[in-house]
């Protein structure tokens, strides 16, 4: 369902008609903390009530975005099915190898920190790991939009000019943001206990190579979306291999801190 709504949302947002998005999106979170109660106050609440609540919200989406796209999606000849999966397997595999790659690379930081330093350790980077995490989101879902727009896009200078709009919207939009949390990065995770407090220098780490982040990003996305599918490849293996063997050696040494800089 995750899959399926991200196909449906991209189909809307390279149409121009990515508003319609909206009331898809707030009624399958509505319908999520509506299935969250109702599981609290009428069942015992388990593991298994808060995986449907979860799915529910994708599986809703899926199917509200489905229908307003439905008029976008025309079934292809044999030949354009076949042209139409060929493209498919050349655009998505450079990206997937390096996306297997870059999953592995940042959520293995937490089963290397564990391991090595044990539950005390991996606890004071997994919060900060996690606000930072929710600050990509924010810039993530800005590139998610325009990438389908880029790929409808044939004019290099209008893709360039995009390429530059999008890097500067997303400066503003979270950079301010970035900045505050920097500042109060001590006294923000400190907000989940005082046993935190060594955690803000991990946060501050995270956070400074949140620009780099921006422009990498953006810079990645245009590429897939140009068709240079081989550069994809070279530079997601290039950020991402040598972050896993880092972590193998930072972690170790210097714990949690390590780990911040090793995924920096």
């Amino acid at each position: 369902s995750n899959n399926l709504q991200n196909t449906f949302r991209s189909i809307l947002t390279s149409s121009l008609n990515s508003k319609s998005i909206l009331i898809p999106s707030i009624s399958s979170s509505v319908i999520r903390i509506v299935s969250l109660i109702l599981f609290f106050f009428i069942f015992e609440l388990s593991d298994i009530e808060i995986a449907w609540a979860y799915s529910i919200f994708y599986i809703g989406l899926a199917i509200g975005l489905f229908v307003i796209s439905k008029k976008y999606i025309k079934i292809p000849n044999f030949e354009q099915f076949k042209s139409n999966i060929k493209l498919t397997i050349q655009s998505s595999l450079p990206k997937y190898f390096p996306t297997v790659i870059g999953v592995i690379g940042t959520h293995l930081s937490m089963i290397v920190i564990f391991s090595s330093k044990g539950a005390s350790e991996s606890g004071l980077y997994f919060i900060p790991y996690a606000l930072f995490a929710v600050i990509v989101m924010l810039s993530g879902s800005i590139n998610q939009i325009t990438h389908p727009v880029w790929s409808g896009m044939k004019d290099d200078q209008e893709q360039s000019k995009l390429l530059e709009k999008n890097i500067h919207f997303t400066f503003l939009a979270t950079i301010p943001l970035v900045v505050v949390i920097i500042i109060l990065s001590t006294e923000i995770v400190t907000t989940f206990g005082s046993d935190f407090k060594d955690s803000g220098i991990i946060l501050t780490i995270l956070l400074i190579s949140y620009p780099i982040l921006i422009v990498n990003t953006a810079i990645f996305f245009l590429l897939h979306a140009k068709g240079y599918y081989k550069e994809v490849l070279y530079i997601g293996l290039f950020a991402n291999i040598p972050r896993i063997i880092l972590y193998f050696i930072m972690i170790p040494e210097f714990g949690s801190i390590g780990a911040a800089y090793a995924m920096v």
